[in-house]
């Protein structure tokens, strides 16, 4: 069977990068990226998507709060989920 990443694992993901991981969120994506190459993967394709956006665009363009629009995100992907 096919490795895939779960919708928890990507929005775990996601929030990581956003540094807004609690504890017990941090445990549970070490415990995914440990036992799942495609989930490592992933999070290191988006961690470098993540970083090169972060030096081609300046952030001074950007009046956000980044991590309050990855929390939006995040609740925009549980509400379509339902």
């Amino acid at each position: 069977m096919k490795e895939q990443v779960s919708t928890r694992c990507k929005i775990l993901i996601t929030k990581k990068i956003a540094d807004s991981l609690s504890e017990n969120e941090q445990t549970e994506l070490n415990e995914y990226l440990t036992s799942n190459n495609k989930a490592k993967q992933y999070f290191a394709e988006l961690k470098r998507i993540w970083e090169l956006t972060n030096t081609l665009v300046p952030t001074s363009i950007f009046k956000t709060d980044v991590s309050e629009e990855w929390v939006k995100f995040i609740k925009s992907l549980k509400s379509n989920k339902s």
